[in-house]
């Protein structure tokens, strides 16, 4: 769990710093909109890293179902926040629609762990992933 979160962190903490770079490199582009929607889409690995544990916890525990309808919710809500928010603010609307959804997603997912099986984060894990996300953006800035 903490090695998934971390990396996440990590990885969201480079393309926050270096998302110009990461896009001329990636797509030779040098439109700076391209860089902003990086920066965005890459914050979405931390709360994907959570769906992705508690998910699995979920589904090994026999909860499956539960798991599959919250995430046809999610994805629901997805859809029609897109279909509000592309045509008035385009990428950027799209980047941040899916952020709020995922985020969303990892929060009901973890609390449907939690409620289902008795596994939480602690306060202290809590604490160690931000002081780490502060310690990761303080280094790249």
């Amino acid at each position: 769990r903490h090695l998934l979160i971390f990396s996440g962190i990590i990885v969201a903490g480079v393309a926050w710093f270096y998302a110009i770079p990461i896009n001329q490199w990636l797509y030779h582009a040098r439109d700076p909109e391209t860089g902003d929607m990086i920066r965005i889409l890459l914050l979405c690995l931390v709360p994907m890293s959570i769906v992705h544990i508690y998910g699995t916890l979920l589904t090994a525990t026999g909860n499956i179902h539960l798991f599959l309808r919250i995430s046809g919710f999610f994805a629901l809500v997805n859809i029609l926040a897109n279909l509000f928010f592309i045509p008035r603010y385009g990428a950027h609307g799209a980047a941040w629609v899916a952020f709020a959804t995922q985020t969303s997603y990892a929060v009901t997912v973890y609390t449907a762990s939690f409620l289902k099986t008795s596994e939480r984060i602690s306060w202290k894990d809590i604490l160690v992933y931000v002081l780490f996300a502060a310690f990761v953006f303080m280094v790249l800035k």
